[in-house]
């Protein structure tokens, strides 16, 4: 582990506040008796990890020593076995061969070497011959009978007798306690140098940062916070840092909560001087729904007796019947002790009657007893009296406009006059608001019929204004035309009628005008002749293959022009063929799951797709692609759809 200076492990909050009072530790120490205390409880904490490893250790040298002496009493039996093993085995061939030469004393002789062994008691020998000898006189038997605490062990060597051979067992643990001893003396200098070793590590690693950071803790205060010293890069100098970072950030919060708390008093201040001058008023009832406190401004609007207000209930002051479904739904609300907002009723006072709107949250006791409601209110007889003139007003208007849409549709072609033009002929109408900008038209002149189709600039009131004007500038140039002309050419004059009309000139531009597309029908040469201006007619055969013909991107009035301008002319066969005229109102409508455009390629893929070229067939296909693509999405604009087969009757 790294030593880290102070400085080099603050934090960044704790640079960013060490200019404003951050203290480090130790620059601003509480009095002796904390400090004592604060050493007090790490030594506590020292002593019983102390106390912990001793008792630890202690345990294990209990369970070393009995595992030892267990071990050692097996080691010194074993090693006096081989000793005297390795005995029997020189001296057993020796003694053999002098007892067989008859030299038994020389054999009692040689037996002494064992005696001589420490720890042996006595020896008794058995030849092969059956004959015996023993060391002490007397042999083992004598020591077995004087009960000693011995260890009897029997060898028969390769070439000789066999050996019975007792020896002292106080020979054995003597030996075992010398290695017992031996090896406790070595395991406790062990132990006590590293219990030495564990005990300096812990104060320095553990006890020492613990009783700086211990010191930080107890010595900070929110506003003037102490720093702890980083020890080491560990869990505690974690620790450590941890605790900076939030000592600067507790005197950044704090110094931000007094910014806070002089930014609450003054909207405090703004707050009640505000609701001094405002026309709300405040107010509290109790469990049983009576007002208990009204704010002096309600009597300042009102007029009314203190006395007729406090303590009575809004049933009590209300004028108007309040056995109502409006009455019933709020007095629910109460009962069921919810929040309500904008209950409006007419309130009977002494001062006269009023129309008052208040909102209430209930009061609950800790304990969640209902205490009532508190809320505040507002005199809406003024705002009352406006809405209902404005309700009024828009009734009114809404009856002019839906008069005004009698008209537009009384103006539109009847569909016995299509049929008669147009052959088999199918139609969608749908203005945006009642009466609408789209609009279409037909007139013969000469020996030619005219198909106006025409979306004028808005929708509602000024574009069903704007059809008005078109009809009539179509009507003019039908009564001033007594020959046919190209469809191009008449859209020209559309042109020109629709600037006259709204009195734009080459000076004064205008801001109002149309799109337009013609069809001229001639029978007699089995044709049409189209010309758009930003509108487009669409042929559908009777495998369903759609042609569009474009008009020009050319719009009708808004500005004059010194020359006349040249629209297109599109020759077209009527034979095996029907044909669709729309305005944008479908094209650009906004879809519900996409929040994109229909467009025009979705519009001929479902002419495509729509099986049959028959005009009411075409027409379906395209309300049904309309409705499916909208969805819940707010309509745009206007949206007229004009399909019909010249060769049907």
């Amino acid at each position: 582990m790294t030593n880290k200076t102070e400085t080099d492990d603050q934090p960044d909050a704790t640079k960013q506040a060490g200019d404003k009072g951050l203290s480090k530790q130790g620059s601003s120490r509480q009095p002796d008796k904390e400090s004592s205390g604060r050493d007090k409880n790490i030594t506590s904490l020292f002593t019983r990890f102390f106390r912990v490893a001793m008792g630890i250790t202690v345990l294990v040298m209990i369970v070393m020593l009995a595992g030892f002496t267990i071990y050692l009493d097996k080691m010194a039996l074993s090693q006096a076995e081989k000793r005297l093993s390795l005995s029997t085995s020189i001296l057993g061939p020796l003694i053999e061969t002098s007892l067989q030469d008859g030299e038994r004393q020389r054999a009692q002789n040689i037996l002494l070497n064992f005696i001589a062994e420490a720890g042996v008691v006595c020896v008794d020998y058995s030849s092969t011959k059956e004959l015996m000898i023993s060391q002490p006189v007397g042999g083992c038997a004598v020591v077995k009978k004087d009960n000693y605490d011995f260890v009897e062990m029997t060898a028969r060597p390769e070439q000789g007798g066999s050996f019975v051979i007792i020896f002292d067992a106080s020979f054995v643990a003597e030996a075992r306690n010398s290695q017992i001893f031996n090896i406790t003396m070595m395991t406790f200098i062990m132990i006590a140098i590293f219990l030495g070793v564990l005990g300096v590590f812990f104060r320095s690693y553990v006890l020492a940062p613990l009783a700086n950071l211990q010191d930080a803790m107890t010595s900070s205060k929110p506003s003037k916070p102490v720093l702890a010293r980083i020890y080491h890069d560990d869990e505690i100098g974690s620790v450590a840092r941890s605790f900076n970072k939030l000592a600067a950030a507790s005197r950044i919060y704090f110094a931000r909560l007094e910014k806070s708390q002089r930014k609450l008093s003054e909207s405090e201040s703004k707050f009640k001087d505000m609701a001094e001058i405002s026309g709300d008023w405040f107010y509290e009832m109790d469990a049983d729904y009576r007002l208990t406190y009204v704010s002096d401004r309600f009597f300042e609007i009102t007029n009314a007796d203190r006395n007729q207000i406090i303590g009575a209930s809004r049933r009590e002051l209300a004028r108007q019947y309040v056995d109502n479904s409006h009455w019933r739904a709020h007095l629910a609300d109460l009962e069921a002790h919810r929040e309500f907002r904008n209950f409006e009723y007419l309130l009977q006072v002494d001062g006269g009657a009023f129309m008052v709107n208040i909102s209430g949250k209930p009061i609950f006791s800790d304990a969640g007893d209902f205490r009532g409601y508190r809320g505040t209110g507002a005199d809406v007889t003024q705002i009352t009296n406006d809405r209902k003139m404005l309700e009024d007003t828009n009734r009114n208007f809404g009856d002019s406009v839906t008069y005004a849409s009698t008209i537009q549709r009384s103006l539109l072609v009847r569909p016995e006059t299509l049929k008669e033009h147009l052959g088999k002929a199918a139609t969608v109408w749908q203005p945006k608001d009642v009466v609408g900008g789209d609009f279409y038209w037909i007139g013969q002149i000469g020996g030619s019929q005219y198909l106006v189709f025409f979306d004028c600039t808005g929708h509602g009131v000024p574009g069903a204004f704007m059809t008005l004007i078109t009809v009539s500038v179509l009507e003019k140039i039908v009564a001033a035309s007594p020959m046919a002309m190209p469809a191009a050419q008449m859209l020209e004059q559309v042109h020109r009628g629709v600037v006259e009309q709204l009195g734009i000139t080459p000076d004064k531009q205008g801001h109002d005008g149309l799109d337009c597309g013609i069809v001229k029908i001639d029978r007699t040469e089995g044709g049409l002749e189209f010309a758009g201006a930003s509108l487009d007619l669409f042929a559908v055969s009777k495998t369903n293959q759609v042609t569009r013909y474009r008009g020009d991107r050319l719009s009708l009035g808004y500005q004059s022009y010194d020359k006349a301008r040249q629209f297109t002319s599109h020759q077209i066969p009527i034979m095996g063929q029907s044909f669709v005229m729309i305005t944008d109102g479908l094209s650009t409508q906004i879809g519900e799951q996409t929040k994109r455009v229909l467009g025009t390629r979705r519009i001929i893929e479902a002419l495509e797709n729509a099986g049959s070229s028959a005009p009411a067939k075409l027409v379906r296909t395209l309300g049904m692609l309309l409705k499916n693509w909208q969805g819940s999405e707010e309509r745009r604009d206007d949206v007229t759809i004009l399909t019909f087969d010249l060769m049907s009757d």
